[in-house]
C-alpha cells in the first residue's frame, strides 16, 4: 500500500492505495465492533497486542486483517465470517482513498479521526505499475529481487 500526504489549509489530506476488499472489511469490522468493543478490548479479546485493531483502523498505517484475524474477530463478535465479508465480489481490485485527517484537538475519544473525501479505482495500468513496484522490490544492492523458480522434480529411475 502507498500513502501520500498533502497539506491543506484546513487539515492534512492523505491518499492511500489499498485493495478494495481490504478497505471494505476494515470499515465493516469498525462498524460491527463499536457497539461491543473498543479497539483495545477487541485486540485483547482476540489475543493480540492492545494496539492491533487501532493499527489496522488507522488510515495512516498499512496494516490489514488476514483471514485468521477475520475468523477470530467473527468469533469474538458472535458473528459468521460471512457477516464481515462483502456479499458479492467487488468490482475493483485496488482503490485510491483520499482521506482528510481531523485535527487532534477536534476528535472526541472513540470518534473516527478522519473523513473519506472520495475513492477512485486504479486503472489496469496503475494496478500493473503498483504490482511491479510492490512485488519486484529492489534488493539492498538496488537490483530487482528475482523470485526463485522451482526446479522440476526428477523422477527416480
Amino acid at each position: 500500500m502507498q500513502l501520500v500526504c498533502i497539506m491543506a489549509d484546513e487539515g492534512r489530506i492523505i491518499t492511500k492505495i489499498i485493495a478494495e476488499i481490504d478497505w471494505e472489511i476494515i470499515q465493516t469490522i469498525r462498524v460491527l465492533r463499536k457497539p461491543k468493543f473498543s479497539q483495545v478490548a477487541l485486540s485483547l479479546e482476540i489475543g493480540f497486542s492492545e494496539g492491533f485493531i487501532g493499527k489496522v483502523e488507522n488510515p495512516k498505517l498499512n496494516a490489514i486483517y488476514s483471514f485468521r484475524h477475520i475468523n477470530l474477530i467473527a468469533k469474538a463478535l458472535g458473528l459468521m465470517i460471512s457477516d464481515i465479508l462483502p456479499k458479492k465480489p467487488l468490482s475493483n481490485d485496488l482503490i485510491k482513498v483520499f482521506i482528510k485527517l481531523k485535527p487532534p484537538t477536534k476528535v472526541k475519544k472513540g470518534e473516527i479521526n478522519y473523513e473519506v473525501i472520495r475513492t477512485i479505482p486504479l486503472t489496469s495500468e496503475e494496478v500493473k505499475e503498483y504490482n511491479n513496484k510492490t512485488l519486484n522490490r529492489p534488493s539492498k544492492s538496488g537490483k530487482p529481487v528475482k523470485l526463485n523458480k522451482r526446479k522440476p522434480l526428477r523422477k527416480k529411475k
